[in-house]
């Protein structure tokens, strides 16, 4: 059997595989991968496509290689920041911050206290929250306790009391 010009090998495995080649996705592409995963994919898309938007590097002895040092390298980082994680959980679990605020004759604050009041009072203390880490779903315009939650990072979470006094 004869396919444009070119001889069938006794394989049909090799020719079907001549058109793909191995890249080493440098960024995640939905249906494909994620970062650092190794794919074959048809060469024209991995030429015309992939290479040219840096999103995938041709997959050779050496760039695996690179991969895999890099990939223990980055499981070592994640390891630490992961026991940091779990570090400053513990610590700012059941810590209680205190605002406090003026209020009128209804005993509502004139000011309502917002996450960013709370992440202020948390950076004083020395610890370095995002407000988008906090769960306040309102601000707070009255006197009281609060239980919040705070999202850290690798899924963890902790509890502080929020108490406001007038």
């Amino acid at each position: 059997m004869i396919i444009s010009g070119n001889r069938l090998k006794n394989n049909t495995v090799d020719l079907l595989l001549s058109n793909y080649m191995k890249v080493i996705l440098l960024k995640k592409i939905s249906q494909l991968g994620k970062a650092g995963d190794i794919k074959d994919v048809a060469d024209g898309y991995a030429r015309n496509f992939l290479f040219p938007r840096g999103l995938a590097e041709l997959a050779t002895d050496q760039t695996v290689q690179t991969l895999a040092a890099n990939q223990k390298q980055l499981a070592k980082q994640a390891e630490h920041d992961l026991l940091l994680a779990e570090k400053n959980a513990a610590r700012l679990n059941g810590l209680a911050i205190e605002i406090s605020g003026r209020t009128n004759d209804q005993g509502k604050l004139y000011a309502a206290v917002t996450a960013t009041a709370v992440v202020k009072k948390l950076k004083e203390r020395g610890f370095n929250i995002d407000k988008k880490q906090l769960q306040l779903p309102e601000p707070i315009k009255e006197p009281g306790e609060y239980p919040l939650m705070v999202n850290l990072e690798h899924g963890l979470e902790a509890e502080i009391m929020l108490i406001v006094s007038d």
